[in-house]
């Protein structure tokens, strides 16, 4: 049962080594993508937060420093 070319399965496991090798590098730029500005708006919510309890100004949030 030779036939020309790959056989199903070799072409799934070559798909699932794609996969495998791919992968990883999609997920960390992703993860790189949407960790940036929510890690910095986190920070920055925190900071704000901290100034509020402060109390610098009379508002929650503190305003200009």
């Amino acid at each position: 049962m030779l036939t020309q070319g790959p056989t199903r399965l070799q072409v799934y496991a070559g798909k699932l080594l794609l996969l495998a090798v791919a992968a990883p590098a999609v997920f960390a730029v992703a993860l790189r993508a949407v960790a940036l500005p929510v890690g910095s708006g986190l920070v920055w919510m925190l900071g704000e937060q901290a100034r509020g309890r402060r109390g610098r100004s009379g508002r929650v949030g503190g305003g200009l420093p």
